[in-house]
């Protein structure tokens, strides 16, 4: 390989980095704007430390608990708030909304690969369960693959018709 040609794919990794730095980047802005939607004004009281936040995860309106789990995710850590914690939240909260996104949160995190049946049965009862809104009984069903190691791009499509008729 010639000085020339490894000068040029140099310049080319160079731009690839810079283009994922952008990238991520803009992930950051859309999330924080995410974040700062669903807190509205109370954002600010949410970032000045991770017990700030936490009494947000019992507050009454659901954008304010699901702010409050994207500031832990996003800003705290998760282990600040705990699995046994993230666990309740995930099956107990009256939202199903709010579930769900605990649920992502809390497989992603602590069970991801684990195979771990206590919590697998967890997650199955919620997929069968009909008077759960569809969104969280989806998104019980993708955890499920991930607990049992199986990547997002090895696991079947689902929507929201396939799910109304199991």
């Amino acid at each position: 390989m010639n000085q020339k040609h490894k000068e040029n794919l140099l310049s080319e990794v160079y731009e690839v980095v810079e283009e994922s730095r952008r990238l991520v980047s803009d992930v950051k802005s859309v999330v924080r704007e995410r974040i700062d939607h669903l807190a509205g004004g109370r954002l600010v009281e949410m970032m000045r430390g991770p017990e700030c936040t936490e009494k947000f995860l019992d507050d009454s309106q659901p954008h304010l608990r699901e702010a409050a789990l994207r500031v832990y995710k996003d800003y705290w850590g998760l282990d600040k708030i705990g699995k046994d914690r993230l666990e309740r939240i995930a099956f107990e909260d009256a939202d199903d909304n709010i579930r769900a996104v605990a649920l992502i949160f809390l497989i992603s995190h602590f069970y991801k690969g684990s195979l771990d049946s206590r919590i697998g049965g967890r997650i199955a009862t919620t997929v069968r369960d009909h008077s759960r809104l569809v969104e969280l009984r989806i998104a019980a069903y993708q955890t499920l693959y991930h607990v049992n190691g199986v990547s997002s791009q090895n696991m079947p499509r689902i929507t929201s018709a396939t799910m109304i008729l199991t």
